[in-house]
């Protein structure tokens, strides 16, 4: 009888596939080859046989160097799938040493936005290595011309605690991308729930306003980003941006009460014209009902 014994009485299938979840999740192969085999011994007919004997093969796969990259990058989305399914809240200590080797082999590869899930940003996206998906997207010279690239670094940036940044880079795709940038923020794609949330309430408005101008929102809505600064020094020469500057400007006057306070109101109302008459609209509303 093998050393790890398994009651001969107690063989069902439940017992072996939980002993064979546990081998897989601890990278025990040695093990998991074996309790494979007993499940093929006693219930050869059972659904999840295959699955099970798939993941078990990419597991001993990690010793190995990657020679198809892109069948290996095809293979492990759909196992990863049911690994999800299948191991629960273990499966990421079986699909992380998996993720990590794939991205290995993807180091040095460019991006290709037709294939933009074989990067090393999406591998160690999944592997849940943050400062290596950073540092993978800002090696591409061009990175923030692909909004795919930019959205995994805003994920990234939020992990590491970044969130000034996080935000600035969404500001940008908001600029650049705003059709996308409008129906990625509210998915999972965007762990920043408090930014979520500040989209919920700009959706919301009586007021329908243009997805392009929700950085200004934010602006006027929340005074923090007043006084922050890009880091990034995203080659954005948009109009949006440009005006999202002049209004950080008054709005800093204004704040901090320099000036004639006559002429700052009125710079800020032009600029806020210049960007948007709804916007200029909403804002004296509020105005309005905050004195």
């Amino acid at each position: 009888m093998n050393h790890f014994q398994i009651d001969l009485f107690q063989n069902n299938a439940d017992r072996i596939i939980n002993a064979l979840i546990s081998a897989l999740c601890t990278g025990n192969t040695i093990k998991a080859e074996q309790l494979i085999q007993l499940l093929q011994k006693e219930h050869p007919s059972h659904y999840q046989l295959v699955h099970l004997q798939k993941l078990l093969t990419a597991q001993q796969r990690l010793s190995r160097p990657v020679k198809n990259i892109e069948h290996e990058l095809n293979e492990l989305c759909h196992l990863s799938a049911f690994a999800l399914k299948l191991l629960g809240k273990e499966a990421q200590n079986y699909l992380i040493p998996l993720w990590q080797r794939l991205a290995q082999a993807l180091n040095g590869q460019r991006f290709d936005p037709v294939i933009p899930e074989l990067h090393r940003s999406f591998a160690c996206s999944e592997a849940t290595d943050w400062s290596s998906v950073r540092e993978a997207v800002e090696n591409e010279p061009h990175w923030h011309q692909h909004f795919t690239l930019a959205l995994r670094l805003c994920k990234a940036l939020y992990f590491l605690n970044e969130l000034d940044i996080a935000i600035e880079i969404w500001f940008y795709l908001f600029w650049q991308f705003p059709d996308k940038a409008a129906a990625t923020i509210s998915s999972a794609q965007n762990p920043h729930f408090t930014l979520r949330d500040r989209w919920r309430a700009f959706e919301n408005m009586e007021e329908e306003l243009n997805p392009v101008h929700f950085p200004v929102w934010m602006l006027l809505t929340d005074s923090k980003l007043i006084h922050y600064l890009p880091k990034k020094n995203l080659p954005v020469s948009s109009v949006h941006n440009k005006n999202y500057h002049a209004i950080r400007k008054a709005l800093l006057l204004k704040q901090k009460n320099t000036g004639n306070p006559q002429d700052v109101e009125l710079e800020l109302r032009i600029a806020l014209k210049q960007t948007d008459e709804d916007l200029l609209k909403w804002y004296l509303k509020r105005l309005h009902i905050s004195f």
